[in-house]
């Protein structure tokens, strides 16, 4: 068998790759993977101590820049959710909206009631979520030009740039 690393970790268990597989071993001589790491140990190897992986921040700001996405709007005191079945409905009623300048529809706010809304508040609204959007991915942007650069090296410091888009 052939150990190419192994490291402990906090909780007394050693993270082995031992034949090309990833294992977990007890630190406990009597477990058959413990005697061999043992015995790589004294031909010169050392369990080195085991550090969580970096997040991969690309796929970090991603999530981010969708969660913020799908986390509603404000919009003239009416929170406007901007989750994908939300976004799909604006759309019908701005279609509705445009093709009737006198429509209205009753619309359920986050707080569980309805307004009506009428068809030059259905295109704002339209408007500020297709504005929201756009930005979450201008944002995501952005949050990749710095990663790609060096200037953002953290989970952190992604969630403190998509926190600061504000609404």
């Amino acid at each position: 068998m052939n150990i190419t690393s192994a490291k402990f970790t906090e909780q007394g268990s050693i993270i082995a790759t031992i034949d090309d597989q990833v294992m977990t071993v007890p630190d406990d001589m009597g477990n058959r993977h413990r005697v061999m790491i043992a015995e790589w140990e004294s031909a010169g190897n050392a369990i080195e101590p085991y550090t969580e992986p970096a997040p991969d921040l690309v796929e970090h700001a991603a999530q981010k820049r969708w969660e913020k996405e799908v986390g509603g709007i404000t919009l003239s005191g009416l929170v406007i959710y901007t989750d994908d079945r939300s976004k799909i409905m604006i759309s019908g009623a701005r279609v509705a909206a445009e093709a009737d300048p006198n429509f209205t529809t009753q619309w359920k706010g986050a707080d569980g009631t309805f307004v009506t809304l009428d068809a030059a508040m259905i295109v704002a609204i339209s408007n500020a979520v297709s504005t929201h959007v756009l930005n979450c991915f201008a944002l995501e942007a952005q949050v990749l030009a710095q990663i790609e650069a060096g200037t953002i090296t953290t989970a952190a410091e992604i969630d403190a740039a998509i926190l600061a888009m504000g609404d």
